[in-house]
């Protein structure tokens, strides 16, 4: 739901028309530790590429957020090379992606980061803050 609600932010404040997800792996779960067992085959993570393609292809903008890390073992590495997949994908179509810092904060995460305590923003509500840290790959 935290996912959700801060996708939502973007698209409204960015008045994108739709908002559509694509997860690096067909199943979502609740937690990396799930994701650890979930997501030990490689055939797992190749599984949701057609998905994640043709979001690619039908997008006008993306948004990355996939997480920065936190698999261990052949789920970490599956992770790493679908995430490399991805960024060829997205570099290959030339449009626009937007991430949090710079980077593919997961959206549930990302009150973390804007959290006053590391003083990333300039204040606000969460949704100022949101706005001002997603960073554009053309800003």
């Amino acid at each position: 739901m935290q996912t959700l609600r801060k996708l939502q932010v973007v698209q409204m404040r960015r008045g994108f028309e739709d908002l559509k997800i694509a997860n690096l792996v067909p199943s979502p779960t609740r937690s990396l530790r799930d994701l650890n067992v979930v997501a030990v085959e490689r055939e797992t993570w190749l599984a949701a590429r057609a998905d994640i393609t043709e979001l690619v292809e039908v997008s006008e903008e993306l948004i990355l957020g996939w997480g920065l890390g936190g698999l261990s073992g052949s789920a970490g590495a599956h992770f790493v090379e679908q995430r490399q997949w991805v960024m060829g994908q997205v570099s290959a179509s030339g449009k626009k992606f937007w991430m949090m810092g710079g980077e593919p904060r997961h959206p549930s995460r990302w009150h973390q980061y804007l959290s006053d305590r590391y003083d990333r923003t300039a204040g606000g509500d969460i949704e100022e803050r949101i706005m001002e840290r997603l960073l554009g790959s053309v800003d």
